[in-house]
């Protein structure tokens, strides 16, 4: 169910990567991922469907960092009703 809420068992830290698997609602604006690591939110995910991006942020120390859009010279990779499948890398600086 949404909003889902785990633990990583052992942390998810560089060189480890993560599996995640969803299924997109049918009326869905976007949708968001988000890690966090106490209290900072160490890396967010959004896809928005009306512009087509794909957006990574983070906010630390209580600041948004830059937004960055994802595969801009791509096609967007995600469809309503449709699941999707999405790995992300933990490297020494970001993630991927």
């Amino acid at each position: 169910s949404v909003p889902y809420a785990a633990d990583i068992p052992g942390n998810f830290y560089p060189g480890r990567r993560l599996f995640v698997s969803g299924l997109v609602p049918k009326g869905a604006k976007q949708f968001l991922i988000d890690f966090h690591a106490n209290a900072e939110l160490a890396c967010r995910v959004k896809a928005v469907f009306p512009t087509k991006k794909v957006l990574r942020t983070s906010r630390l120390n209580d600041r948004w960092g830059p937004e960055e859009r994802i595969g801009a010279d791509q096609a967007f990779p995600f469809k309503r009703k449709q699941t999707f499948d999405l790995l992300i890398y933990c490297n020494e600086n970001k993630f991927e």
